[in-house]
């Protein structure tokens, strides 16, 4: 279990990082999915992964 920095893009111009606490880099993604700044992003065009990084704890 860590806590994780996931990056969301929105056409290439906007961009949201979430931070979640999840057991692996692939729960990481489809939670930071699920949040609210990521949903809010998509009223600005298509969303895709952009990257995911380990802050803290357990790699």
């Amino acid at each position: 279990m860590g806590t994780y920095e996931v990056k969301y893009r929105a056409d290439n111009l906007f961009e949201a990082v979430v931070k979640v606490k999840a057991a692996n880099a692939k729960d990481a993604k489809r939670l930071a999915l699920q949040s609210s700044d990521v949903i809010r992003l998509q009223q600005f065009g298509r969303v895709k992964f952009s990257s995911v990084r380990l802050v803290e704890g357990a790699a």
